[in-house]
């Protein structure tokens, strides 16, 4: 049996392990890739600051990525958002000029000098930097609200209008373009437009899934917030393919030669379950545990597999082993294996070879009462319950007793009392006395009627 198995887990275990034998180590990171990888880092940490409100610590750690490399397009956008929410306009706008002239396909450093405009009172400014940025992103909500709004103090109601109903159409739980709709149309003459915009609104306010535009951070638009680093940009991911080859590691890791399969043990069969990787005895490599017809570990010591399967104390597994799992069942800080067996269904001998109760079962007086009745009572199906064994094939799941009746309740056979359950037996409860309910034949019946139809047909 552990031949069949060693030699099964054997085979996987030698693929696995054949592919951590690389024909050449990967290539050191060189020093300008690391400052580059250091600045994702400084950059990501200064967006976190962000979202705490911490913006003098934020904008600290924009000028390190800046400092660390000077051509971080993340972090010179997110510097000037920084510098914006700490109360810093005129710096703020400088720094947004210059990654304006650096990245021009950016619509963050527009949106910015927009919102700066705008609080500054500077709306032909705003103005034109709004528009800017729907010409490089046209669905943008933010920068369509905050136009309406500029239209709204300069009067022109009907343009106000349309973008927000453009929000509106993309957005339908945007409340702040349903309020500034409905100034727009009561300022342009519309009342009971503005009026049924203004109900909407009321109906927006309160709900906890509609978006507002304010004056705080994470809720003045899209472009107002600052980028996070992904991960997958172009100067971090490296496209070429590694230089891995697969070379045959059986000998090597020690399941070659010394492990073979002994004159006359059995042939080998496929592996009817598979190997799964878990740190067994915990020294921070993996071992394999290698199911099949049985379960083999094979304890990793220093690249060289050893079974290990008696010293570790899973020689007494069952024999029908077709899977294992490794984890910390227990929270102790060790792995734990669990494994996965073939179930049997197997019958208690209770009713072994006793032809009474399989007869008992299809007795006439059963099967009378089954086709008089389509639709029995309660008691007449507890009644009916009694004599059949679960034991059998078609009387329900194999446990030791008799069937539960149809109210949910245990009742014992009638089959006398060797086959009562054994908690029965123990306590010594009696049988419930047998009785005949109304309207049901009984097998005296039966007979009678079989009789005198016979006598009918002489």
């Amino acid at each position: 049996m552990i031949a069949k198995t060693t030699a099964c887990g054997c085979v996987l275990a030698a693929v696995l392990c054949s592919g951590c034998r690389n024909t050449a180590p990967a290539p050191a990171r060189t020093s300008a890739a690391e400052l580059r990888e250091s600045a994702y880092r400084a950059n990501n940490r200064g967006v976190a600051l962000m979202e705490r409100s911490s913006y003098g610590e934020a904008i600290a750690a924009f000028r390190e990525a800046l400092t660390t490399d000077p051509a971080l397009r993340l972090a010179r956008i997110n510097l000037a958002i920084g510098l914006f929410y700490a109360g810093q306009p005129q710096d703020a706008a400088r720094e947004a000029e210059e990654a304006r002239r650096d990245y021009p396909e950016a619509p963050q450093p527009l949106y910015l000098l927009g919102l700066i405009a705008r609080s500054e009172n500077r709306p032909d400014t705003a103005r034109d930097a709004f528009v800017r940025v729907l010409t490089l992103d046209p669905a943008d909500a933010g920068a369509k609200l905050n136009l309406a709004m500029v239209h709204l103090e300069q009067g022109r109601f009907a343009e106000a209008a349309a973008l927000c109903r453009s929000v509106l159409a993309d957005e339908p739980y945007n409340a702040t373009a349903a309020y500034n709709l409905a100034l727009a149309l009561n300022r342009d003459g519309d009342a009971r437009g503005g009026a049924v915009a203004m109900r909407r609104f009321e109906q927006l306010r309160n709900a906890p899934y509609a978006v507002t535009l304010s004056q705080t951070y994470l809720e003045q638009g899209r472009y107002a917030e600052a980028i996070a680093s992904t991960g997958v940009e172009p100067d971090l991911v490296n496209a070429s393919p590694p230089r891995v080859a697969f070379v045959d590691a059986t000998d090597a890791i020690g399941i070659g030669s010394t492990n073979r399969r002994p004159a006359g043990a059995m042939p080998p069969v496929p592996l009817a379950g598979g190997v799964t990787l878990a740190d067994i005895d915990a020294d921070g490599d993996l071992d394999v545990l290698a199911s099949g017809l049985a379960l083999t570990v094979w304890r990793n010591d220093r690249g060289h597999l050893v079974d290990a399967t008696a010293g570790m104390g899973f020689s007494g597994m069952p024999p029908d082993v077709t899977g294992a799992i490794a984890g910390d069942v227990n929270n102790d800080d060790r792995a734990d294996v669990i494994a996965l067996t073939q179930f049997r269904r197997r019958r208690t001998g209770a009713c072994r070879g006793a032809g009474r109760c399989r007869s008992r079962r299809r007795s006439g007086s059963l099967r009378w009462g089954a086709r008089r009745r389509r639709e029995p009572s309660v008691p007449q199906q507890r009644q009916r319950h009694l004599g059949r064994c679960r034991t059998h094939r078609g009387c329900g799941p194999v446990i030791s007793g008799c069937r539960s009746g149809a109210d949910g309740l245990r009742q014992p056979p009638r089959c006398g009392p060797a086959h009562d359950p054994p908690w029965r037996r123990a306590a010594g409860v009696p049988q419930p006395a047998k009785r005949h309910l109304p309207g049901r034949r009984t097998r005296r019946d039966v007979r009678r009627r079989r009789r005198l139809h016979v006598r009918r047909r002489g």
